[in-house]
């Protein structure tokens, strides 16, 4: 997990000081997907959060603030539970995973190792941070989550539905492979 100080804003009156970066699925310094993280005592309002993520600029910033209960496995741990809300510089969205990645990271290293119970908007999950000693030759310390994400489903795609994302991508059905039947798939967001 890359991570950095708090963000710089991208229009000069929106407080995003204590906004994290954090960039999910890197390699030491390098790579991975950027996510914004903030953290504290109660959310701010919707308009506030949606003024803090596009002035952040990531594709998604999430916020965090405890809940007053906790589930068994999270009480036992002391981690605790938060209310979770994910913004997008346009948008809120129902669910970000790289962020929950992010989220997971930074909650290890200001609570400690654990695991820590997520209420989203539209379903509750858990997502793990763990924090090991820096390797050699290396300040920073090792971070990883992992997440229980929101149910996924999946159901055959009515015919019209697959001929229109045919036409639409320019295929035909020979291009499909006939062992994979198409599907309407549901990550879990939404």
């Amino acid at each position: 997990m890359q991570s950095s100080a708090p963000s710089a804003p991208r229009q000069g009156h929106v407080d995003v000081a204590g906004v994290r970066r954090i960039a999910a699925f890197s390699d030491g310094n390098t790579g991975g997907n950027p996510a914004g993280v903030w953290i504290g005592a109660s959310l701010p309002e919707a308009a506030e959060m949606q003024r803090i993520a596009y002035a952040v600029g990531y594709s998604e910033t999430a916020f965090a603030a405890p809940l007053a209960a906790a589930t068994a496995a999270t009480a036992a741990t002391g981690t605790g539970a938060y209310r979770v809300r994910y913004f997008s510089p346009e948008a809120e969205v129902p669910f970000c995973g790289h962020a929950t990645i992010a989220l997971g990271a930074v909650l290890a290293g200001v609570k400690g190792d654990g695991v820590f119970d997520l209420a989203l908007n539209d379903a509750r999950i858990t997502v793990e941070g763990r924090s090991e000693a820096a390797s050699e030759g290396s300040a920073t310390p090792l971070v990883s989550a992992a997440l229980q994400s929101p149910p996924t489903r999946s159901a055959p795609a009515p015919a019209d539905v697959v001929e229109r994302a045919l036409a639409l991508f320019g295929y035909q059905h020979d291009d499909l492979d006939p062992r994979i039947a198409p599907a309407l798939a549901h990550g879990g967001a939404g």
